[in-house]
């Protein structure tokens, strides 16, 4: 697997640092988490799926947009049509997500549990009861704050609301804390989600002087711009990037464009094509032992286990290391491991049932606490490990075999 800092591009990215600089330039770029489209349509795909099922039907799904303060998503007649992409959108998130959510549409068909497209006209003949906000990515919540201020001001939209005719939710495919604590100030906890947490340098497994060491840079060489933002849009220090777009939350030295006395990385919001390859990569693995990581399990983030686990063991294994850990939440391990909110509730699920978490609280039982101490002894010597055969998850005893 090819790191950015390995890249023509990224060799000339490191050329604008001194040499004391050079280790930790590379630290915050190959840390990246580069999203590429498919990984975002069949995320998103089935992050939207899932949530449907939970939610009041039929449901409208509206994509997120870049919206001023005087603007409206409907016009002024009561059964207006939104124009769904506005000029110069594409390639951005609006059109990437518009097409993901035309697809899902048509996927569901006309007795699906969607409304044909958001208009006033299909949502009031529909009887819509959910308006599903869609995103690709939330870094610091505003545009879907200011998008969901401006569409609720629609005099329909409030009516409906006022009658409790409507309820509001928003999804995303990657979303930060910052992000979401803002977004459930405005909505509630239970009308927010997102199928994965954003990284940012709180999600990073670097130790204090090695984050001391990425924010000097930062302020080293953006200083000499004079940017209000060296950690990015309202100092959110994102770390996640996508093959359509880069949003304005990562560090402005990876944003900042080319000039006679700097190399970029991205040019501003575009992903150069030279560096596209970079997000077609596998990541799932490498998320893996990164999240080990940053829990500070280095015998499960180094140990042989993982070249015998099948990848649903494999994640098992990190959320039982991440309760080990201590949260207090679901949303708490999502955020330690990376994995989405779906699959960690149906992990979790699966360890109650199997004894190996505690039914009323989110601790290790003994029998948990023993599965994951054998994982880390595990050897190469030892036996692979082997799915039951059925079609139910596999059960975590299967770790002890070879004990």
């Amino acid at each position: 697997m090819v790191e950015p800092s390995e890249t023509e591009r990224g060799q000339r990215w490191l050329s604008n640092f001194k040499a004391h600089e050079i280790s930790a330039a590379k630290r915050l770029l190959d840390n990246l988490d580069c999203v590429g489209q498919d990984e975002l349509r069949n995320g998103l795909i089935l992050a939207v799926t899932r949530l449907a099922k939970r939610l009041k039907t039929p449901i409208a799904l509206v994509p997120v947009r870049e919206l001023d303060s005087h603007q409206s998503y409907y016009g002024v007649d009561r059964n207006a049509t939104p124009r769904l992409l506005l000029s110069g959108s594409f390639p951005g998130s609006e059109a990437v997500v518009a097409n993901i959510i035309t697809n899902l549409r048509r996927r569901a068909g006309n007795k699906g549990d969607f409304v044909a497209a958001p208009s006033l006209a299909n949502m009031r003949e529909a009887q819509c009861r959910t308006v599903l906000l869609v995103d690709d990515y939330s870094g610091s919540g505003t545009r879907i704050e200011n998008f969901l201020k401006s569409y609720r001001r629609h005099k329909p939209i409030l009516s409906w609301q006022s009658y409790k005719l409507i309820d509001l939710h928003v999804i995303t495919y990657v979303m930060t804390e910052f992000a979401r604590n803002r977004l459930v100030r405005l909505l509630g906890d239970d009308a927010v989600q997102t199928a994965r947490v954003g990284a940012t340098f709180d999600e990073q497994a670097w130790e204090t002087d090695e984050l001391a060491e990425v924010i000097r840079l930062c302020q080293a060489h953006s200083e000499e711009r004079k940017t209000s933002y060296p950690f990015g849009f309202l100092g959110t220090r994102g770390m996640t990037v996508f093959s359509h777009s880069v949003p304005n939350n990562i560090p402005y030295i990876l944003r900042r464009k080319s000039s006679s006395t700097w190399n970029s990385f991205f040019e501003g919001n575009v992903v150069p094509n030279d560096i596209l390859p970079l997000f077609s990569q596998p990541k799932r693995a490498l998320r893996l032992e990164a999240a080990l990581a940053r829990m500070g399990q280095e015998r499960l983030q180094t140990g042989h286990w993982r070249l015998r686990a099948t990848s649903f063991l494999k994640e098992a294994v990190l959320v039982l290391a991440a309760v080990a850990r201590g949260v207090s939440d679901e949303h708490a391990i999502c955020r330690s491991t990376t994995l989405s909110a779906d699959e960690v509730s149906s992990i979790v699920y699966n360890c109650r049932r199997w004894g190996l978490i505690n039914k009323l609280s989110l601790h290790l039982t003994d029998q948990g606490r023993s599965e994951l101490m054998h994982a880390k002894k595990i050897g190469l010597g030892e036996e692979r490990f082997q799915l039951n055969p059925s079609n139910d998850f596999y059960y975590l005893q299967q770790l002890r075999v070879g004990r």
